[in-house]
């Protein structure tokens, strides 16, 4: 929900009604409060133009095969490299307790 304390008293209505939206996202909504803060002017139209944007941009973003198979790829290595590492814990543990240690 839009911080509606922050903005200045002179924030039109309907302004206020395009913040107050629950599919505004949380970016418009941080965007436009602070250019309102700022003392700039924006419209409902400005709004609609941002989460129009921002909208887009998310489409883009969830049809983005590559960035997928990057993301993918890196867990996967991120998953192998912890295998690693445990089977490395495990082997130093056992190498610990099988070692004897010459008295000094």
């Amino acid at each position: 929900m839009a911080n509606l304390a922050s903005l200045p008293n002179s924030t039109p209505a309907a302004i206020i009604d395009e913040l107050v939206e629950p599919d505004l996202p949380q970016e418009v909504r941080d965007r436009v409060e602070s250019l309102l803060v700022d003392g700039q002017k924006v419209t409902a139209a400005d709004i609609r133009r941002m989460k129009a944007a921002a909208l887009a941009s998310y489409a883009k973003q969830a049809n983005d095969d590559e960035s997928m198979t990057m993301a993918t790829r890196i867990r996967d290595r991120a998953i192998r490299r912890a295998r690693e590492l445990l089977k490395l814990k495990a082997m130093s543990s056992l190498i610990k307790f099988t070692v004897k240690m010459p008295a000094t």
